[in-house]
């Protein structure tokens, strides 16, 4: 495998990719057009990070269900230039439903947690710290944050 390209199936393709692009500051590289001239299909990148978003044409015409995005978590990481928190007061400011505020967890990162319009979870770190993985002990993670 060369990598992996998640394709998030969603219910309002304008309000998710205003999400993407206002909160967390991904651009639109290419969007398609359906028969009717509404976008269904869109990539957006952010520094090498790739998601493709779209509407599934054989459920359009269904009901949501209350399940997507369900189990899905997607971990972002952002470069040592940027500000973490700073990050986080963005999606704070345009309405970001919080998992998490920013947090120094156990294993080096510090990072915060936020749902999308459709419930899919993003968790978004940094590195802040070197910590030796191998050295870890179950006893380091009892009552760390998650």
């Amino acid at each position: 495998m060369k990598h992996c390209q998640p394709q998030l199936l969603v219910t309002d393709l304008d309000a998710t990719l205003a999400f993407y692009q206002r909160v967390l500051g991904f651009e639109t590289v290419f969007a398609l057009p359906g028969e009717d001239g509404a976008i269904f299909f869109a990539g957006l990148q952010r520094g090498d990070v790739h998601i493709m978003v779209g509407i599934d044409p054989e459920k359009s015409n269904q009901t949501p269900s209350s399940t997507l995005g369900y189990g899905v978590r997607f971990y972002f990481s952002v470069g040592a230039d940027e500000d973490i928190d700073a990050l986080f007061a963005v999606a704070v400011e345009h309405g970001a439903t919080v998992l998490h505020r920013p947090t120094d967890q156990f294993w080096g990162d510090r990072d915060w947690g936020i749902t999308d319009p459709d419930g899919y979870e993003l968790v978004v770190g940094k590195q802040v710290r070197e910590v030796d993985l191998s050295r870890l002990t179950v006893a380091d993670m009892v009552g760390a944050p998650a």
